[in-house]
C-alpha cells in the first residue's frame, strides 16, 4: 500500500479502501487487472525493496480469484436486467415480410442500428427509439400501405407500390368488377322463378324451392333469398286498415 494509498494513490488506485470481500467484488474489473500486474511482477514495481516470492504472488492471486468466482457463482445463469428494445432494421424487414407475402424492405433508408459494447446489433442499451428515428418508422408504415390491394375476397400486398389512378384501377376497381362479371345474374329470370314458384300447379306443390331452382338451373341460395325479400315486401305493403 506504500504505492497505493490516499495520500499516494498511482494509477488512481487506493487499495487501502478495500477492507470488505464485497467492496473488492464490486470493481471486479479493476481487480482483474491488479491479477494481471502481481502475474507479470509490475506490482510492487521493480524499484521496490521488498519483492515477494512466487509463492506469496500465487497465494494473493488465489485468493483474489476466489472472491471473484465466489461473486459470479452467486448470480451464475442470471442475465441481469432486460431492456425493452424496438426491432432492428433486419428484424422490421423480416417481420413485415412475413406479413405481408412481399420482401418490401421498408428499412432501406434507415440509418444502420448501432452495435453495443458486447458487438450485438440488436441489444436494449443500443436499440433506441429517437424523435427522428420514429418519423422514420412512420414513413416507413406508410410505404407499407401503399403495397395494399384491396380485393372482393381481402387484402393482399402487391410487390410495387399501388399508388397511382392508373395501378388502383388496375388492381383495385377492375379486380371487384371482373368478379362481379363472372358472377353475372340475370334477375329477371330470378323474379320469374319466384314469381311461378309461388303459383305453381298442385303438381309441384311437394317440390322444395332448392329443387325448384335446379330445375331451372339457377343458384338454390340467390333464389332463397330473393323469394325471402320478395315475401318481405309484400308483407310489408299489406298492412291493416288503420296503420
Amino acid at each position: 500500500m506504500s504505492c497505493h494509498n490516499r495520500e499516494e494513490a498511482r494509477g488512481e488506485l487506493d487499495l487501502t479502501r478495500y477492507q470488505k470481500s464485497n467492496e473488492v467484488t464490486a470493481h471486479f474489473r479493476r481487480w482483474n487487472s491488479i491479477i494481471e500486474f502481481i502475474r507479470d511482477g509490475k506490482m510492487p514495481p521493480e524499484d521496490a525493496k521488498r519483492q515477494p516470492t512466487i509463492e506469496e504472488r500465487n497465494q494473493v492471486v488465489a485468493v483474489i480469484e476466489k472472491l471473484l468466482l465466489d461473486e459470479a457463482l452467486k448470480n451464475a445463469g442470471d442475465p441481469g436486467s432486460i431492456l425493452p428494445r424496438r426491432l432492428s432494421n433486419t428484424e422490421y424487414d423480416l417481420s413485415v415480410r412475413d406479413l405481408t407475402g412481399v420482401d418490401i424492405r421498408p428499412t432501406r433508408d434507415f440509418p444502420a442500428d448501432p452495435a453495443g459494447g458486447e458487438g450485438f446489433d440488436n441489444t436494449g442499451e443500443a436499440l433506441t427509439m429517437s424523435p427522428s428515428l420514429m418519423r422514420k418508422y412512420l414513413g416507413a408504415a406508410q410505404d407499407v400501405s401503399h403495397h395494399l390491394v384491396l380485393k372482393p375476397d381481402g387484402i393482399t400486398f402487391a410487390p410495387f407500390p399501388v399508388t397511382s389512378y392508373n395501378e388502383q384501377k388496375k388492381l383495385t376497381e377492375q379486380a371487384i368488377i371482373d368478379f362481379y362479371q363472372r358472377y353475372d345474374v340475370q334477375l329477371c329470370d330470378y323474379l320469374e322463378a319466384a314469381w311461378r314458384y309461388q303459383h305453381r300447379t298442385d303438381g309441384d306443390r311437394g317440390i322444395s324451392l332448392d329443387e325448384w331452382a335446379q330445375r331451372n338451373e339457377l343458384s338454390p341460395k340467390y333464389l332463397a333469398r330473393l323469394a325471402e325479400f320478395r315475401r318481405t315486401v309484400i308483407a310489408g305493403t299489406l298492412k291493416p286498415e288503420g296503420m
